[in-house]
């Protein structure tokens, strides 16, 4: 089984709708607080992968001072923007990014939902649904750290669902775990001595049988 190419198209198509209406009605280079601040998160994040990309350092609150309070991943994430189109120019391309980001989610909740239900029906109509879902287009349309987060989270769901899967297959053709045991195994062994002695003593009577049958 498979998800629907259509369907996820169109589930992107959704929320790209969504996402560039949003992105038009609030300015495609808005940030909540203005850049020349350092009053707001968004602004915090920007300064910060511009500090690092040219002082190396990690900073937050202020570009003078350097600090470990804040969320590296997303500051890592916007150096190459910020490297190529410059402070204000990655506002711009990190929202399209995180847009992208959002297509990834739509396609591996599909799989999600497609290995958890076993059915391409209830994992297309989870796409749409999820491509509606206002709060995912506003996320993605400011420099926070939701849309990253939401994007490892559904992929180590995913890839977890799958290492089980893969258990489970192998462990189809390995022993129970009753059959693994050591009562199993010592019960095993002494039937199996069992056994010799019984055809020990049986093939004993036969020739004594045989041979008290050649003095007759």
């Amino acid at each position: 089984m498979k998800i629907s190419k259509k369907y996820y198209i169109i589930a992107c198509a959704i929320f790209a709708l969504i996402f560039v209406n949003y992105l038009l009605k609030t300015g495609p280079f808005r940030t909540i607080v203005p850049l020349d601040t350092y009053a707001n998160d968004d602004v915090r994040y920007l300064h910060s992968a511009k500090t690092l990309l040219e002082a190396g350092r990690f900073t937050y609150f202020t570009p003078e001072k350097s600090t470990l309070f804040m969320m590296p991943g997303i500051v890592f994430a916007m150096v190459p923007f910020v490297a190529m189109f410059g402070e204000v120019g990655a506002i711009l391309a990190f929202k399209i990014f995180q847009c992208l980001l959002q297509f990834v989610c739509i396609f591996v909740l599909g799989k999600i939902t497609l290995r958890a239900t076993k059915s391409s029906s209830v994992a297309n109509i989870t796409m749409i649904i999820y491509a509606q879902y206002l709060p995912n287009a506003i996320t993605a349309n400011y420099l926070y750290t939701e849309t990253l987060f939401t994007t490892m989270i559904l992929t180590l769901i995913y890839l977890t669902m799958r290492a089980f899967d893969v258990d489970s297959k192998k462990g189809d053709n390995m022993d129970s775990p009753e059959e693994i045991s050591f009562p199993y195994k010592l019960r095993e062994i002494k039937l199996y001595l069992y056994k010799i002695d019984y055809q020990t003593r049986y093939h004993k009577i036969v020739n004594d049988t045989l041979a008290a049958s050649d003095k007759i």
